[in-house]
Order: structure tokens, then C-alpha cells, then sequence
């Protein structure tokens, strides 16, 4: 941002070009676009690598000084160290945890679903999914995506042995179904009884 911000002023002021003016606006263009067209959602920061990608050409006429890389490189590195101390779902100390610990530190009500699909459901399973637009899929493929999930209700539920209805879906597919309830994160684990 504060590239783009840079060099729109400088543009403003004539002492930079039409091409790198172009770029100085990609971010802001983008990011008033992208608050037109999209709802709020968990993934929104991973849209913003296109349009700092789009102003990164602008940098290095600005990283010829040497005393502007110092400063970038204090902050970066500073910005790196607060991540790794503060944020939890950083790599640090990831590496010790069972898989469901660490796919559960950002989700910790969803450990105990985590838990039970990866001892209950095998690694080759078709796994019935029916699930609300912001839960989460990844985990449910297994450790090496080796499961293959039906998408419930548009593909059949015929010859499925497990279910799993996310967070607050109450639809069951039809057929006698034994279920496990997880409360605290409202999702529900079907087995074909």
C-alpha cells in the first residue's frame, strides 16, 4: 500500500510516468472492485497477492537507496518475528502436534470431529459431505487425499457407509443412519447402520 499511495502522489505531481501511475493503481482499483463484488469471507487477504503483484514492479525504484532497504528490512523482519511469537497457526512448534491438533488450532471446537473421522472413516472411503458454504473441506480428503468426497445433496448418496453434515446441517440422506453428534461445533458424523 504504501508503494501504490508513493507513486499515485508522484504521479499527481508529474515526477513519475503514465506506465508506473497504471501500476500505483492496480491495488487501489482492485481492492475497491473487490469490495464491490465479493461478500464478506474468511479467504479475502489471499485475493490481495494479485494486485500487490501487479504494484511490485514499482519497487525497485524505490529499493536503490540504501537506507530505504534497511528500513524494509527491519520491518519485514520485525513483521516475521511478531507472526511467528503471536500467531498460533504459524509453523512454529506445528511440527510436534498430531494431525488433527494442528488442523484444529485455528478451528479447536472442530478437534473432535477431526479426531473421529480420521479413526473412524478409512483412508479410502467415499466420504458423503454435505457442508455450508464456510466450513471447512481440506481435512476430510485425509492425511494423503486419499478419500474421495460426494457432495451432498447434488451427487447420490448410494453405496456410502459414512455422512458428515457440517457445522448446523440437519438434512440426512436417506436410509437408517447411526449417528455421532459433536455439540460444540454442530456437526454430525453419519455411519450406514
Amino acid at each position: 500500500m504504501p508503494l501504490s499511495l508513493g507513486f499515485l502522489i508522484a504521479w499527481a505531481l508529474g515526477r513519475t510516468d503514465r506506465r508506473r501511475g497504471a501500476l500505483a493503481l492496480a491495488f487501489p482499483l482492485y481492492v475497491v472492485a473487490l469490495a464491490l463484488g465479493t461478500r464478506w469471507n474468511l479467504y479475502v487477504d489471499r485475493f490481495l497477492v494479485t494486485p500487490a503483484a501487479l504494484t511490485l514492479p514499482l519497487a525497485p525504484a524505490v529499493l536503490r537507496r540504501v537506507p530505504v532497504r534497511a528500513v524494509v528490512l527491519v520491518i519485514a523482519a520485525a513483521t516475521l518475528a511478531v507472526a511467528l511469537a503471536h500467531d498460533l497457526s504459524k509453523p512454529r512448534g506445528v511440527w510436534n502436534l498430531s494431525r488433527a491438533d494442528a488442523q484444529a488450532i485455528r478451528w479447536p471446537e472442530l478437534r473432535p470431529v477431526l479426531e473421529a473421522v480420521q479413526a473412524r472413516v478409512p483412508a479410502h472411503a467415499r466420504l458423503g459431505v454435505d457442508l455450508l458454504p464456510l466450513d471447512w473441506e481440506y481435512p476430510w480428503w485425509g492425511p494423503k487425499l486419499q478419500r474421495r468426497l460426494v457432495w451432498l445433496p447434488e451427487q447420490s448418496p448410494a453405496g456410502l457407509d459414512w455422512v458428515l453434515l457440517g457445522s448446523g446441517v440437519t438434512a440426512r440422506p436417506p436410509g437408517h443412519w447411526c449417528a455421532q453428534h459433536f455439540p460444540a461445533a454442530r456437526w454430525t458424523l453419519l455411519h450406514r447402520c
